[in-house]
């Protein structure tokens, strides 16, 4: 029989071993690139749910605030079908100073791709674009993302490529542990 001690050892052991496991810890893949005032930033991941669960719930964007940490709101504003206007409301703090980030999207899916497009169409920031594609690999679903960040000049003092390479990978890790908890699938079209 193991003693009290013994277990302890055994429990801060997988304690350790748990927090510095990469597939837990971080985005699989993690690239911030900052060319004069624009951020460009390739994330990557690999999730256990199926594509058409992954896509379901990246497209369900009323619910995102649910489970992705500094989203506020979330509400689509025009709906007309594969192109969607989203508002999307995000809170940072600059020290103990808060900030808001409030921003319109053109969102466009392209379903048979499982492919998303985001262009900015007015906001806070003085541009953004992203392109998300969800693939099927080897029995996993892979999720990338490319995007551009164009902050203002004032938001350019404190978003440093550590901020933003810190919200990427908070966003993908929140969003990867949501898709590996879905235990059921979705049907595709």
């Amino acid at each position: 029989m193991a003693s009290n001690k013994k277990i302890y050892k055994i429990f801060i052991a997988l304690i350790i071993l748990h927090s510095f496991n990469v597939c837990y810890s971080m985005t699989d893949e993690l690239n911030v690139l900052k060319k004069e005032n624009k951020f460009e930033i390739f994330a990557s991941f690999k999730s256990f749910a199926s594509v058409c669960s992954a896509w379901k719930l990246i497209t369900s964007y009323e619910n995102l605030p649910s489970f992705l940490p500094r989203m506020i709101s979330s509400k689509i504003l025009v709906n007309e079908g594969n192109k969607k206007v989203v508002k999307q409301v995000f809170k940072d703090s600059f020290f103990i100073f808060p900030f808001y980030l409030n921003n319109n999207f053109l969102v466009t899916e392209l379903e048979s791709e499982k492919k998303i497009i985001v262009k900015l169409l007015s906001g806070d920031l003085n541009d953004y674009s992203a392109n998300w594609q969800i693939t099927k690999l080897k029995g996993l679903t892979a999720i990338t993302i490319y995007a551009q960040i164009t902050p203002t000049k004032t938001q350019s003092v404190f978003i440093s490529d550590k901020r933003i390479r810190d919200h990427f990978n908070e966003m993908t890790l929140s969003l990867k542990n949501k898709l590996n908890s879905l235990n059921h699938d979705h049907g595709c079209r």
